[in-house]
């Protein structure tokens, strides 16, 4: 399994995200996502955690009683799909480049015209980032046309110390994932391709906070906040966090 012994040995494979061995193949690694795989995540009320600490403290987190399942499912050595909060997430293997290309759910249906890059082939280290841009076009609530244009980067964070309720793990990463950009929605199926400088456009920013732990495949505890502004004015947002304990 993954050990995190130095800074300079971290690669992660960031699918939203998994881990993987850096002297093993992508597809062999115990890392990357198994056909079926299921993992239960336990919702709790928003905890905030501040850039400017290694010691992350969700023991006092409040929990909801709602949980929802992260499903995978393989398709060859290229294609992965993944399943959460009623929506489905296409990736492919594209060389060395791992590529979000689609994402689908009861009111939005868009694939990649520019697809967001989420991992490279370097080897990143504590402070890195990998930042890429991203169009999506499609549908939105079945009849109407939708553009999402933006940037969408990953930061490995740093390490250090996960409390969670029942346990505490050491030597885990903190990785924040951002997409933000601005949605176009037309009342025609078919319209121009989108122009950032164009008024009336809905900004969409979500946050997302992930920690790993060294021996397991898949993140343990989650933050994700999602904003959407038009003319500056915030119009909706949410805030959740998601915890998986390290023996489920």
């Amino acid at each position: 399994m993954l050990k995190f012994k130095s800074k300079s040995k971290l690669i992660l494979l960031l699918l939203a995200c998994t881990c993987l061995k850096t002297n093993a193949s992508m597809h062999d690694s115990v890392h990357w996502p198994h056909n079926g795989d299921r993992v239960t995540k336990s919702h709790y009320e928003f905890v905030e955690m501040p850039t400017d600490t290694i010691v992350w403290d969700f023991s006092h987190a409040i929990e909801t009683g709602d949980s929802h399942d992260m499903r995978w499912m393989n398709f060859g050595d290229s294609l992965l799909v993944r399943i959460e909060r009623g929506s489905q997430y296409t990736y492919t293997m594209h060389g060395d480049s791992l590529l979000w290309r689609s994402q689908e759910n009861a009111l939005l249906g868009v694939r990649d015209s520019v697809a967001p890059m989420l991992l490279c082939g370097k080897m990143p280290s504590i402070g890195d980032s990998i930042a890429s841009p991203y169009y999506f076009r499609g549908k939105y609530s079945g009849n109407n046309a939708v553009d999402l244009k933006g940037v969408h980067s990953l930061t490995f964070m740093s390490l250090g110390t996960l409390i969670l309720p029942n346990d505490t793990v050491c030597d885990v990463l903190r990785v924040r994932e951002i997409t933000d950009g601005v949605m176009k929605v037309s009342a025609n199926v078919a319209m121009a391709p989108i122009s950032i400088d164009e008024s009336g456009l809905l900004q969409h920013t979500v946050v997302t906070d992930r920690w790993y732990a060294p021996d397991c495949c898949y993140e343990i505890a989650e933050n994700v906040s999602s904003i959407y502004r038009k003319a500056g004015s915030v119009v909706q947002e949410s805030h959740a966090t998601f915890l998986c304990t390290p023996d489920v």
